[in-house]
């Protein structure tokens, strides 16, 4: 979980690559000039310690594009464009605005699912945000294993908190986020305590829209979108930009494409972003289960998601609609937005002070009538 702004997002270790130069509207314009940037990123994320020295090494790629409609789409530069000023926690606390740990079964989350976006000091707070899906919705830990400190051995989180036998599960999924590979009960992916203090976090606390098991599922290609996962994010008020980590459902490592619809408050198409990333999605296999051949060694965890995001400098967006080409599912990470009118660059505020002096000085040099009053002019 994190997406690099100024706020603090996580580094990695990414090469950006410019091979060609295209028009950037607006705020994607990078100095004066027109740039192609696609982002090749490639992570040590898999080193297997066995007998001989053994390892796999991870690479994935995504290209990512923008445009007024999906017809229209342009390559642009990979990555948040914005600084986010609120931030929303799938596994915060039920009273916080978060839906808690991932404990609930799908089925039991009604639609939509009401959510809290939490600022940070001095910016809006308690910011809701309704997401609703063609799929079920449940709550899901980016994990396999944790960490139990009195066996010394990596288990399932459901087994270090429940036991055996224990009517109640944890929602995993080894995906392609952040997830714990310490020997070590600390923050943030703790047994004990996560970021807000108060229950367990394994993996970044993700979001998912999954296939109902008990029902066919329709194709999902590009001549027959019926069946692709999608999901639905309304908000509380208007937005200037909003960002997140995106991954599909199925296979591992697996190519995907996700696709994020931007709307104003009468319905009306913003724009659309795109990414197309290349073995980032499904399952990651540095989190398989580390206690037993060939891997004998802590998980090793992909943390290459890529980021999709929307900005919009008239402030105008609504609400979001994200659809990936899997008919399996989806997951979405933490995701940040910014709720702020953009400050006034230093042209417009000498320009109003001129316009200030102005008038002061207008009112300063009016003719005096014969009682010593200003005439009007």
């Amino acid at each position: 979980m994190g997406i690099a702004d100024s706020s603090g997002r996580r580094e990695r270790n990414q090469i950006e690559v410019i091979f060609c130069l295209f028009p950037l509207p607006g705020r994607f314009r990078l100095n004066g000039q027109r740039r192609q940037v696609v982002r090749a990123r490639t992570i040590l994320s898999y080193l297997v310690l066995t007998t001989g020295g053994a390892g796999l090494v991870h690479a994935s790629s995504v290209v990512c594009l923008m445009g007024p409609t999906g017809n229209t789409l342009v390559t642009t530069s990979c990555g948040q464009t914005f600084n986010s000023n609120e931030f929303m926690n799938w596994g915060a606390p039920t009273g916080s605005g978060g839906l808690g740990e991932a404990i609930n079964p799908p089925s039991s989350l009604g639609q939509p699912v009401d959510t809290t976006a939490s600022g940070g000091s001095g910016w809006v707070i308690n910011d809701p945000i309704a997401v609703s899906s063609n799929m079920l919705i449940e709550r899901a830990d980016n994990t396999e294993f944790a960490w139990d400190q009195s066996l010394g051995s990596w288990v399932s989180p459901t087994y270090l908190v429940y036991g055996v036998g224990g009517s109640t599960s944890i929602n995993t999924f080894a995906g392609h986020f952040n997830a714990p590979n310490l020997e070590t009960n600390s923050s943030p992916y703790s047994s004990t305590s996560g970021y807000y203090g108060t229950s367990p976090q394994f993996g970044d606390p993700l979001l998912s829209a999954m296939a109902n098991p008990q029902q066919t599922q329709q194709p999902c290609t590009t001549n027959s979108q019926a069946g692709c996962a999608q999901m639905s994010f309304n908000f509380g008020q208007s937005l200037f930009g909003v960002a997140f980590e995106v991954s599909n459902r199925s296979g591992q490592d697996s190519n995907f494409t996700a696709t994020l619809d931007a709307y104003d408050s009468s319905g009306n198409l913003i724009g659309v972003y795109q990414v197309n990333d290349t073995a980032g999605g499904g399952t990651c296999p540095g989190l398989n289960n580390p206690n037993t051949p060939p891997n004998f060694s802590d998980p090793a965890p992909c943390n290459d998601a890529p980021i999709i995001q929307f900005y919009d400098p008239e402030g105008r967006i609504k609400s979001v609609v994200l659809t990936v080409n899997d008919n399996q599912g989806l997951f979405v990470d933490g995701m940040y937005l910014d709720v702020t009118t953009p400050d006034p660059g230093p042209a417009t505020l000498i320009g109003g002070g001129l316009v200030v002096l102005a008038l002061v000085a207008r009112r300063l040099n009016r003719p005096r009538n014969s009682k010593g009053h200003q005439s009007r002019v």
